[in-house]
């Protein structure tokens, strides 16, 4: 089975730092609703979605996925 994006890890980081939907929507250009179902563990995003996620938060794009 393949990594899994992990939605809570990225819903931590965001709640982490005071970052509302809108403006984390704004910085990675995915949508809020998207965003959300991403953290709800509902959706998975592209590798392109998910490395501007990493770069927004600074953090390796391995850290945001839950390995096998």
């Amino acid at each position: 089975m393949r990594g899994v994006i992990n939605g809570a890890k990225i819903k931590s980081l965001r709640t982490e730092r005071g970052i509302t939907f809108p403006e984390f929507s704004d910085a990675v250009r995915l949508s809020a609703g998207n965003l959300h179902d991403i953290e709800s563990g509902l959706k998975q995003t592209s590798v392109a979605g998910l490395t501007r996620i990493a770069d927004y938060f600074e953090v390796p794009v391995d850290s945001l996925i839950h390995k096998d």
